[in-house]
């Protein structure tokens, strides 16, 4: 996967000054092609108004292709990701960190990114990004025009394309911008790094190897490290939207805190599947599901999804228990 060279929005009819001048619009393109056992599941292109190109848009344009991947094959539990290795975009601390925190609210498990050597030319997600432009400037010379993101993707859905398009909005990047602390740790010898694999500690070596795929392996000398998660986000219960749905959370019940996992919001509540607790940060699954609304003033925070202890108990992260605790007074 890659971003593509922005796309320049036309007109069928341009007077000159539009056509040669700088104030031309321009939209993102980030696109790429999904394997699934050896074979191509299908392409993509997330399209979006907004130019940043940072972790935090890399995230929110990656976001709807992980969630088609899931409709697709919804046992799927490990994701490969290849790209090339720019340290303003893939290769950093803030795409490391959300490859740890944010990439288990989709339902995912282990994450295995890797990058590829600098100079190898074009790859396939290249071929996509020219596909879908060329396309558009074929409908443009036809006589309609692309002005933003919503009428690309329009004019591409019409021409019956093949490749799965994804709208992304300003609003998407600015929630996964949220979910960055201010102060990360970087990862040492990030620039390095050609294979990064997060399964609760990151995981990281020189030189990619898949001899055990999906178990990892310790060949060419793997480094571990660990983010501080007591930095992660805390959400506050009035910028609740439908971008959480989906994601594990703290509330509360009786002044008691519960890990859950969000299933809808509305204006003033949010519904809820909540664990069970059997004893101090201990919780399981119950038999039968427990789904409450609960009152925003009930939302404590977003967690990362807790980690399994024995067969059928889980538990939340130490260090955002504690603070949980602390924050509630209990």
């Amino acid at each position: 996967m890659d971003f593509s060279e922005n796309f320049n929005c036309k007109y069928e009819k341009e007077i000159q000054s539009v056509h040669f001048g700088a104030s031309q619009r321009s939209i993102s393109l980030h696109t790429g092609l999904v394997y699934h056992q050896n074979k191509v599941l299908f392409s993509f292109c997330s399209i979006s108004d907004c130019k940043q190109h940072n972790p935090a848009a890399i995230w929110a344009h990656l976001t709807p292709v992980l969630r088609k991947i899931k409709e697709k094959i919804g046992t799927i539990d490990t994701v490969y990701f290849v790209s090339d290795g720019p340290t303003t975009q893939y290769r950093n601390k803030q795409n490391f960190y959300l490859l740890c925190t944010y990439f288990f609210t989709i339902g995912l498990k282990v994450g295995n990114w890797n990058f590829l050597e600098a100079g190898h030319g074009k790859g396939a997600a290249d071929g996509i990004g020219a596909a879908v432009k060329r396309t558009a400037d074929r409908v443009i010379a036809n006589g309609q025009d692309v002005t933003d993101a919503k009428s690309f993707r329009q004019v591409l859905n019409d021409s019956n394309t093949s490749v799965q398009l994804f709208l992304v909005e300003d609003e998407d990047v600015d929630a996964m911008n949220k979910l960055i602390p201010d102060s990360l740790k970087p990862i040492p010898q990030t620039m390095k790094i050609h294979q990064e694999q997060h399964n609760l500690i990151v995981q990281s070596r020189h030189v990619s190897c898949f001899c055990k795929k999906p178990e990892p392996c310790d060949c060419f000398g793997v480094s571990e490290f660990q983010f501080d998660k007591s930095n992660a986000t805390n959400i506050q219960s009035d910028s609740l939207d439908q971008s959480v749905i989906g994601k594990w959370c703290i509330v509360t019940y009786d002044n008691k805190p519960y890990p859950g996992i969000i299933q809808d919001i509305d204006a003033n509540e949010c519904e809820v599947e909540v664990m069970h607790r059997i004893g101090e940060n201990r919780f399981y699954w119950p038999m039968v599901q427990d789904i409450v609304w609960y009152h925003h003033s009930n939302f404590v925070t977003l967690i990362d999804s807790p980690t399994k202890v024995g067969s059928r108990h889980y538990e939340v992260d130490k260090k955002v228990w504690k603070r949980v605790k602390d924050d509630l007074g209990i």
